[in-house]
């Protein structure tokens, strides 16, 4: 397991840290996810460390993550046919088809849990597998 300097070590990425961008991954979600729903956005920077110790950040990070798979399993192709519309962080009305609005969710989540991938790696821990078929191969036993 990664030492809790390590996990807030600066380093040479977007976010600085593993802990910062492990943070604004659950910003973005939280944020992409107020939009689906026609909430407010419950943050108004990218940056926002709303979790700075490891261990709250994990929990709060299943807790999204349930109710990430409860909206989508919720959704049906009626979903696809929509817009979102919202207030970007600048404040600024924004309307986006849902299956980019999906798309942007997903990707973003891919693109900065890649970065914390390579931030272990490079601290000397083996980081988990981020593979699809790895999931797969492993739930069926």
């Amino acid at each position: 397991m990664l030492p809790e300097d390590g996990y807030h070590k600066e380093r040479q990425a977007f976010f600085g840290s593993i802990g910062k961008t492990l943070n604004h991954i659950l910003v973005g979600d939280r944020l992409w996810l107020s939009r689906f729903i026609g909430h407010s956005a419950p943050f108004r920077t990218l940056d926002a460390i709303p979790y700075p110790e490891r261990l709250i950040l994990w929990g709060k990070r299943q807790e999204l993550d349930q109710e990430i798979m409860t909206l989508f399993s919720h959704y049906n192709d009626d979903i696809l046919k929509t817009h979102f519309s919202y207030e970007d962080t600048e404040g600024t009305p924004q309307s986006i088809p849902a299956p980019i609005g999906f798309g942007q969710f997903f990707n973003h989540q891919t693109h900065h849990r890649g970065q914390v991938h390579n931030m272990l790696s490079i601290a000397g821990t083996t980081p988990p597998p981020l593979d699809f078929s790895y999931f797969y191969f492993e739930s069926k036993g």
